[in-house]
């Protein structure tokens, strides 16, 4: 090979050397161009700024400005959300008191209070109507050792009467006179045992009439002081059996 060839291939590789870098460069180029365009079209997606609005007091109105609704914070620590109507009169209203108590209460259009749905902070929950005057009539409430109970009112905010289911089953009901105090009774015990009770003006039970689970039945008859004074009974085995007692409890008749 003359150095003439041999000068001719080296710059012929050289050549090809240079078009391979340039293809090369090209892709970069492309590349870094490419990164540059997408970087400019695809932005960053950044969080949305979190706004908190902070008052102790809030107030609703319509577009005649009247007062429609309001949440605030009283003095004391409660907390109430009040509704009105287009006279500005309250109608609805739910509130915390600050001992953790709970309550939602609806008012009539003359202001009167018709009805509270209430949980105490001891677990008590209790639904309570009212009439037009603002007078409990009747109320459904479950006490917090599992005692429920149906209770009816009369106008003038009296108890005069009562059922109530306890805990272990057994079954109640009670009737009150126009002071609240209990005149009668009627029971049923968890065993099935079952008894009507008949009280006086003084709260002392003057007649008892039972039929026990194991199918006896008696009758009570007590004097003013609540002490037995006539007993009759039949028993199980189909039996009966009379007694009377004086004002010390001696049996002064007895028959058979």
């Amino acid at each position: 090979m003359t150095e003439l060839q041999a000068l001719t291939e080296r710059m012929d590789k050289v050549e090809r050397q240079n078009r391979r870098l340039k293809r090369a460069g090209g892709v970069a180029a492309v590349v870094v161009v490419a990164a540059m365009v997408m970087g400019q079209t695809t932005p960053v997606k950044q969080a949305p700024e979190t706004r908190v609005v902070t008052a102790e007091r809030f107030q609703l109105v319509d577009k005649d400005g009247k007062r429609r609704g309001g949440w605030g914070v009283a003095p004391d620590g409660g907390t109430a959300l009040q509704l009105y109507d287009r006279d500005g009169k309250r109608c609805g209203g739910w509130g915390v008191s600050p001992d953790g108590g709970t309550a939602l209460q609806l008012w009539n259009k003359d202001g009167k209070r018709r009805g509270a749905w209430s949980v105490s902070p001891d677990g008590e929950t209790a639904l309570q109507l009212y009439d037009e005057d603002g007078k409990r009539r009747g109320g459904w409430v479950v006490f917090p050792d599992g005692d429920t109970a149906l209770q009816l009112y009369g106008k003038d905010g009296k108890r005069r009467g009562e059922w109530r289911v306890l805990p272990d089953g057994e079954t109640a009901l009670q009737l009150y006179d126009k002071r609240g105090k209990g005149h009668g009774g009627w029971g049923v015990a968890p065993d099935g045992e079952t008894a009507l009770q008949l009280y006086d003006k003084n709260g002392k039970t003057r007649g008892l009439w039972s039929v026990f689970a194991d199918g006896s039945t008696g009758l009570v008859l007590n004097d003013k002081d609540g002490k037995t004074r006539g007993l009759l009974g039949v028993l199980p085995d189909d039996s009966t059996r009379l007694q009377l007692f004086d004002k010390d409890g001696k049996t002064i008749f007895e028959a058979p």
